[in-house]
């Protein structure tokens, strides 16, 4: 390595996690200790904790990990065969594998430089009549301009799934995802801003009775136990990863911010420099920078 070059880790999960280990461990030995291994009361403690970080009208439940918890928003729409979803081209797969997995139809739309979010003014061609839900990916740590989308899906009764899972504490117009859209996905992969120790992941949503069907999808659509209502999956939020993104929900705010602190100035010290475009943040958005994706 040449003297003057340096490796900067894309994220430090050691440092991270020596941070605050005596917690962690505090936390793990509860769950060991109580052998609540399968839906333990961290994890509802975690949803209800997850739910109030956006505001008192919401409602969260966990699942297995982030591609599941698109599957099982999807499946709770309880759409007829055939439905479309509009699903942006530039995208981790799990966005378009979800919706595949619960039956819909994906057709793609492009993306704006810059944002690299969905191209609104695309957006709108390509709706047809089959089409029956949008999921927006907020790419990178940034929300499309929702209040806009919001818009184009009342124009054609089109119900939103938000694909979040890069966008823990992202807003836009000072909302979370889930204020505009109908359902909002979540991952708790270990490399998120929010992540677990392992796979997990979540669905939000202001309509209680979704996110309790979801609940119920996810533990083979059982109400109670013994009790199944529908053909469901086996997708629940162990109650170790749930213990530790309780713990880590005290800090999310300032990891982001500091996330923000960072790209700020990676953004001071790369302007000028001819041939790189640097991410754009969009006026209304507050960017939570999951990534900082150069071109």
């Amino acid at each position: 390595m040449n003297p003057t070059e340096h490796t900067i880790p894309m994220l430090n999960l050691r440092k991270l996690g020596q941070q605050h280990q005596d917690e962690f461990w505090t936390a793990i030995r509860n769950v060991v200790e109580s052998c609540g291994f399968i839906r333990g009361k961290e994890v509802g403690e975690f949803e209800t904790a997850f739910a109030s970080w956006f505001g008192d009208q919401y409602f969260a439940a966990g699942c297995g990990n982030g591609t599941d918890a698109l599957t099982m928003a999807a499946y709770s729409l309880k759409l007829p065969p055939d439905s479309e979803v509009i699903v942006p081209a530039m995208t981790f797969i799990a966005t378009a594998g979800g919706m595949i997995h619960a039956g819909l139809k994906v057709r793609l739309v492009d993306v704006k430089p810059g944002t690299w979010l969905m191209d609104l003014d695309q957006l709108e061609k390509s709706i047809t009549p089959r089409t029956k839900v949008i999921a927006p990916v907020h790419l990178y740590g940034q929300m499309v301009a929702m209040d806009k989308l919001r818009a184009i899906a009342d124009r054609h009764r089109l119900t939103i799934i938000e694909d979040a899972s890069q966008a823990h504490g992202a807003l836009w117009k000072n909302n979370p995802p889930g204020h505009w859209g109908d359902l909002a996905t979540y991952s708790f992969y270990p490399g998120k801003n929010l992540g677990a120790f392992g796979d997990g992941g979540a669905i939000v949503s202001k309509n209680q009775e979704r996110i309790e069907y979801c609940r119920a999808f996810g533990n083979q659509g059982c109400i109670k136990k013994y009790d199944h209502f529908y053909v469901g999956m086996n997708s629940r939020l162990d109650t170790i990863q749930a213990a530790i993104l309780k713990i880590k929900m005290k800090y999310i705010d300032s990891w982001n911010d500091a996330r923000r602190s960072v790209a700020h100035a990676y953004r001071e010290m790369l302007s000028g420099i001819e041939g790189l475009d640097l991410p754009l943040e969009q006026e209304g958005a507050k960017h939570v920078y999951h990534l900082y994706v150069v071109l």
